[in-house]
């Protein structure tokens, strides 16, 4: 199987930087029906009304007025083939499968539509004291420094990032090797060395979770709209949901089971069997060149 794998040049950024961005790995017409889902998660409504105090209090910070037209749809891969069909997609699963092995789950998916920040200046945007955190939750302060890597995570770009105020993610380059916190200059109010992230709709930032990174305000006319997929070690607990229905689960495919967490014995989570991870199996028979980059359509 001819599979769409990192270069060695790309995989050693993502070792040297925490992260690397692939430019051009899903076509406009994917990126527009990404799109018209997450509208269609928006006209349901429903699903956003449990994340709207978590978004406020711990993302926007300063940028409070965002924070309520904003949303942050969770498990999106249950809501809609579309996003489900993401899960297990070449482009993403290969690179993640590169850096963390065949013996991965899906730990969360999920949607987030950053709406513009009004009233906010050029100069009070490039001073806004973002939310900067490393992910999977407290796993960050309960576990003893330095930090193993656990997860990678996929953030899909559906809309243009191609200059500052925009929404764009920003980081701190090498920052997963950072034993405590940044350091922050008080002439920008931002961590030393950090770096917004411009992208094009169709790109995909790869970053593990112990890289510091914020989501920069949006100060454009239009929402800054991704996706963010979570893949992590199986022995893991996953981020936004429990068991999979047994009809979905017994629908999947070999791979997809096992990403949704299913095992063939009691302790397959932690000591698996050769069913438990066909991923490495399907692995195996991937083919790449160092000469040909992850995009598909470069």
């Amino acid at each position: 199987m001819k599979a769409p794998m990192l270069t060695d040049e790309q995989l050693n950024d993502f070792e040297t930087q925490g992260y690397v961005h692939v430019p051009q790995v899903f076509p406009a017409d994917k990126v527009q029906a990404l799109l018209a889902a997450v509208a269609e998660l928006g006209a349901r409504a429903s699903t956003a009304a449990d994340t709207r105090r978590w978004w406020s209090a711990f993302h926007d910070g300063a940028c409070t007025p965002q924070a309520q037209q904003s949303a942050d749809y969770r498990n999106v891969a249950m809501a809609s083939d579309v996003f489900a069909n993401l899960v297990d997609a070449a482009e993403i699963l290969v690179p993640v499968v590169q850096i963390l092995g065949p013996r991965v789950a899906l730990l969360g998916t999920h949607a987030v539509v950053r709406a513009h920040t009004e009233g906010l200046s050029a100069e009070e945007l490039a001073r806004t004291r973002l939310g900067w955190h490393r992910d999977l939750g407290v796993s960050s302060i309960d576990m003893a420094e330095p930090h193993p890597r656990l997860a990678v995570k996929a953030a899909v770009w559906l809309t243009p990032l191609t200059g500052s105020g925009q929404g764009a993610m920003r980081v701190v380059p090498g920052s997963h090797r950072l034993i405590g916190e940044p350091a922050f200059d008080s002439a920008t109010n931002q961590p030393f060395g950090a770096v917004e992230v411009l992208a094009e709709p169709g790109d995909v930032l790869l970053f593990e979770q112990r890289l510091w990174h914020a989501g920069a305000p949006n100060i454009s006319l239009r929402p800054r709209v991704s996706l963010f997929y979570c893949y992590g070690f199986r022995w893991l607990r996953p981020q936004d949901y429990t068991d999979i229905d047994v009809e979905k689960l017994a629908a999947m495919s070999p791979v997809r089971q096992q990403l949704f967490g299913s095992k063939t014995t009691t302790i397959g989570h932690h000591l698996p069997t050769p069913e438990d991870v066909p991923l490495e199996t399907w692995s195996s028979s991937w083919k790449g060149s160092a000469d040909e980059p992850v995009a598909r359509n470069a």
